[in-house]
């Protein structure tokens, strides 16, 4: 929130300078972010036009003699808004307005002695449709800066999600004062209302009270819309808002200086003289005051009258019945919605205004009366307008009061050092608590109905703390028993992989879980979650496997040669109509040459390894576009995944990509506590053979044949790589299987190993019809 400290001045007594006040402001819990001011080069002085000439050689311009006290300039300008008598800003010959110097030059053929500026070229607001027009009292020669010097200060506040009370300028007033002591003066609220009543001319009806606790309104008769005073243009463009007219200006101002988010209709455009407060109907739509026709539903609440609805309730108006230069008769609207209802109808709509901000975090009842009195009265005084007597309102007229118990004995306890009662209390007084019982351990405090964010005694504590001051706080060590560790099994296992990963050259991927349609799925064929509302069509779905993301950041990497990544997310999908996430480890090899299979192959299982899973098994499975799969992962006879190698237009001639993807919860349910044994005091034997086998032998129907052959000898043994390609008979292919051999007891001998290397391959050629293409021993 931008905080106009010349504003802020209006309602606290404080001779503090601008950084004192967001240095006092920070150290109680207010982040001020920035601290602006505009500077105002000394030779843009107050001028007064004394004569106005059409040009002689341009239809657009015009040349205003302007007096500057000493001397009368000769300007050209182009501007339409000035007038004979109007203080207007002169930029003499040699200011500086940004980075172009005034200069004197000639405009077709007449002179010009300086510029006469907008607010946009001063660099006070985004207004340039026109000259700023200075207050009729500015001295004419004095430097525009020294008026506009209280108003160019602004700190940029950053409100906490709970302080909802603080996005306003008696809010922030209030917490400068406690800090300060300085004294809070509060507008005085006196509406002058004539004989007619409101409820002559408009009623009110809440039909959804769930979404809507207070609704009150006020009707203006007579009003002359035109600009705003200029102080309040000047306020309102401090804080960031464009001026548009008096009583639109007025509700974002009553806005800005109470919290309290208010909307004006015309009262001539509301059909039936009564306004419905209600759900929206299916399909129901309605064109915001940003231009944009929307399409409602029944989560949106509006504001209602007899044939449509005339606004989004909370969150902006509708075309339909705003306010322009016509009115003549108005309805000021001050009500209380749902917080969360404001907050999820902004969101969808990507509509979030001043009003729904605030909503969002919460408007006290007592506040809507209070700001929509304080807008009557302004109106009547600006807008000439005649206040009818009285409002109407409908739902709850304030919170329930609440009553918050202090414990002396917590002060010292959960803060950590010794504040006297007295002084706590007086803390929580200045910041509008009540003290409505005391005894000698504890005190009951009343809540303000501002601060809808403290409900407990941690609040109260808070408030005295940052009252006392985080800084005067010494810094100690923790008192107790610390609390045992217990170790997430889930975070371990993916630490633990992660590793492992790295160690094998793995570089781990980070990717958003919403994508395209298109990439949400590429193999696992599920029912997709379609998010309700995607930052862009990229972003339409939530991945069901994590193939699209790891292929994208493959390819995107691709300069760099050989690319392994991987990485540990959940995919969405749905299952019988609900919602399942799941947590998946995916991995992705991209090679410009090599044995892609074998890498992909050999990953897995030295992955598994490491993890000590048990039993591991890669069986081939049917081809599914769009991969043409290497195996299904199988770990003590359950499937936790697969490997497959890309295609569909992902891979070139001189790239290939193979995928694989293990499912954590089998991960995490198989993993076995590491069991230590003595290293062997005798060597063990390694040893390969390679099988030729037809294309249809699965590597797990060798596995299977291979452990039919009983050995007292044999450790272990894994297929080491699948090959299919030059050198390899048409139909066929190379599996490689790797053997340990090794006893306890005593060293091998070759004829042992040989003997049943023999008995392997007889096995094999006998069951499936496989030769050995070669055997390669080390020992």
């Amino acid at each position: 929130m931008r905080i106009s400290t010349n504003w802020l001045k209006e309602y606290i007594d404080t001779k503090l300078s601008v950084k004192e006040v967001a240095d006092k402001l920070i150290m109680s819990g207010t982040e001020i972010e920035t601290i602006s001011k505009v500077e105002l080069d000394p030779k843009v002085v107050v001028g007064e036009i004394l004569k106005i000439e059409k040009h002689p050689n341009a239809d657009r311009l015009q040349v205003a003699q302007t007096s500057i006290g000493k001397e009368t300039l000769q300007i050209v300008c182009g501007a339409t808004n000035i007038e004979v008598g109007q203080k207007v800003p002169v930029a003499t010959l040699g200011a500086m307005i940004g980075d172009f110097e005034i200069k004197e030059t000639e405009l077709r053929g007449v002179k010009s002695e300086g510029m006469l500026c907008s607010e946009s070229e001063l660099e006070l607001s985004d207004d340039h449709t026109g000259i700023m027009i200075l207050d009729a009292r500015a001295e004419v020669g004095k430097p525009v800066g020294d008026l506009l010097a209280g108003d160019t200060a602004v700190l940029d506040a950053e409100i906490t999600p709970n302080r909802g009370d603080c996005l306003s300028m008696i809010g922030i007033a209030r917490e400068l004062s406690a800090v300060t002591g300085g004294k809070l003066k509060l507008p005085e609220i006196k509406v002058e209302e004539t004989d007619e009543k409101t409820l002559d001319s408009i009623s009110i009806e809440i039909k959804d009270k769930d979404l809507c606790e207070r609704f009150m309104a006020r009707v203006i008769k007579n009003v002359k819309i035109g600009p705003s005073p200029k102080w309040m243009q000047d306020r309102l463009s401090a804080v960031g808002v464009r001026p548009i007219n008096n009583v639109v200006d007025v509700t974002n101002y009553v806005m800005f200086e109470t919290g309290k988010p208010l909307h004006a209709f015309d009262l001539d455009k509301i059909s039936g003289g009564k306004l419905t407060i209600r759900r929206a109907k299916k399909n129901e739509e309605l064109k915001t005051l940003d231009g944009v026709l929307r399409k409602l539903g029944p989560n949106n609440l509006v504001v209602a009258d007899k044939d449509r609805a005339i606004s989004l309730a909370g969150v902006m108006g509708g075309a339909n019945s705003e306010i322009t230069d016509k009115t003549k008769n108005i309805v000021l609207e001050s009500a209380n919605f749902h917080p969360a209802n404001i907050r999820k109808t902004a969101a969808k709509m990507a509509l979030r205004s001043e009003a729904s901000n605030r909503f969002e975090k919460g408007v006290p009842l007592q506040l809507s009366s209070e700001g929509l009195d304080r807008a009557a009265m302004i109106l009547s005084e600006i807008a000439d307008g005649d206040v009818l007597a009285g409002s109407v309102s409908a739902g709850k007229q304030k919170d329930a009061v609440k009553k918050v118990v202090l414990e002396f004995a917590s002060i010292k306890h959960k803060l950590g050092v010794d504040i006297s009662l007295e002084k706590a209390i007086k803390f929580l007084r200045n910041l509008g608590f009540e003290v409505s019982k005391k005894d000698k351990s504890s005190a009951e405090f009343i809540v303000p109905y501002y601060r809808l964010d403290v409900s407990i005694e941690e609040d109260l504590l808070e408030e005295v703390a940052r009252m006392y001051g985080y800084d005067n706080i010494p810094t100690t060590l923790p008192e107790g028993v610390l609390p045992v560790y217990e170790e997430n099994k889930q975070v371990a296992l993916a630490n633990k992989i992660r590793k492992i990963m790295s160690g094998m050259g793995f570089c781990e991927s980070y990717s958003y879980s919403f994508t395209s349609k298109e990439k949400a799925n590429l193999y696992r064929k599920k029912e997709l979650v379609q998010v309700s509302n995607p930052l862009s069509q990229e972003q339409e779905y939530m991945r069901a496997d994590l193939a699209g993301s790891l292929i994208d950041a493959s390819l995107k990497n691709k300069e760099y040669g050989e690319v392994k990544l991987y990485e540990i997310a959940a995919v969405y999908y749905k299952e019988k109509a609900k919602i399942v996430e799941h947590a998946k480890l995916s991995g992705i090899v991209s090679l410009k040459s090599g044995d892609l299979a074998g890498c992909v192959i050999g990953t897995i299982r030295q992955l598994l390894n490491e993890l000590n899973v048990g039993e591991i098994k890669v069986q081939d499975r049917d081809a599914k576009l769009p991969f043409s799969q290497i195996g299904g992962i199988i770990v003590n006879g359950k499937e936790a995944g697969i490997a497959a190698f890309v295609e569909s237009g992902y891979t070139t001639k001189e790239r290939k990509i193979a995928f694989f993807e293990i499912d954590m919860q089998v991960l995490e349910k198989a993993v076995r506590q590491a069991v230590f044994k003595p290293i062997p005091k005798f060597p063990g034997s390694e040893r390969d053979l390679t099988f030729i086998v037809d294309k249809s032998v699965q590597a797990g129907n060798v596995e299977k044949e291979i452990s039919n052959v009983a050995s007292k000898i044999r450790a272990n043994f894994e297929v080491a790589d699948i090959y299919i390609g030059r050198n390899i008979p048409e139909n066929k292919k190379a599996i490689t299987v790797r053997f340990y051999y090794q006893l306890s007891g005593r060293t091998l001998t070759d004829k042992e190993v040989d003997e049943d290397q023999k008995k392997i391959i007889n096995k094999i050629n006998n069951s499936l019809g496989g030769e050995v293409r070669g055997e390669k021993q080390a020992e």
